[in-house]
């Protein structure tokens, strides 16, 4: 049937663009197919915390910093992020987060952060009131958390892109991107933190950037992470979001 035909046909104009080798371009095009995608899919669209209910619970913050609220917002966070924190690791991290507002203001970092990004260390700090965790430590969820509060209380202005999230399908495909868009350790490190990283693994030209991101994934190397991420969209040529190039590449890879 022709009408079948035709409209096979037209849907090609919304494939993705493709580079070296069958793998999703970091472009402009795809980041919006993406989102629309999550926009449609009920399965989806809410992981990012764009549910109505945490958008509201977050905004809530800019007046209050609030145990109660902030243990809410995690709890949702986690379950969104299937994260599997555990209930008491998530009250010591909102108690973190309260303690961290008093002291540097929660709403000011989200919108400024500090060349260290002292929260995400906070919160990554090992978990001291669950023991059955032995001391387990949430990089990963810190970087969501922060990623999303960001994300939220600073909408539609540039600093509403100050984090990126840090998760296992960033750690597995981060590495081929990198070469795929030719983009060398030594461009994205000064030769201080070039050795340390080649003291600390055992690098060949097969897994360098595998042992590169695996570098990265720790809280006191987050701006490092960030640095990366920053120097990958350049190389793109392509005008993105951090928070559009993570979803491009969780999306077509979970």
């Amino acid at each position: 049937m022709k009408l079948v035909k035709d409209e096979l046909e037209k849907s090609k104009e919304y494939d993705f663009e493709m580079i070296c080798d069958n793998n999703v371009a970091l472009c402009r095009k795809n980041v919006a197919l993406v989102e629309a995608m999550i926009k449609y899919n009920s399965s989806y669209k809410n992981i990012y915390g764009r549910d109505a209910k945490t958008y509201s619970k977050i905004k809530e913050l800019k007046c209050k910093v609030d145990k109660d609220n902030v243990n809410e917002i995690l709890n949702m966070i986690n379950n969104q992020n299937s994260t599997r924190a555990s209930k008491t690791e998530i009250l010591e991290l909102s108690n973190r987060i309260v303690n961290f507002d008093k002291n540097n203001g929660l709403i000011k970092f989200l919108k400024n952060p500090d060349k260290k990004y002292s929260l995400i260390t906070d919160l990554s700090a090992q978990i001291q009131t669950d023991r059955n965790k032995n001391g387990r430590t949430n990089f990963s969820l810190a970087t969501k958390i922060c990623q999303t509060l960001c994300f939220v209380i600073n909408e539609y202005n540039e600093s509403q892109d100050n984090f990126m999230k840090f998760d296992t399908v960033l750690r597995k495909n981060l590495p081929r991107y990198l070469k795929i868009y030719k983009l060398s350790i030594n461009e994205i490190l000064n030769n201080d933190e070039y050795i340390n990283f080649m003291n600390k693994f055992k690098v060949n030209e097969n897994n360098i950037e595998f042992k590169f991101i695996e570098f990265l994934y720790d809280a006191s190397r987050y701006s490092l992470y960030i640095r990366t991420i920053e120097k990958l969209i350049e190389a793109t040529g392509e005008k993105i979001s951090k928070n559009g190039l993570d979803h491009l590449i969780w999306y077509t890879n979970k």
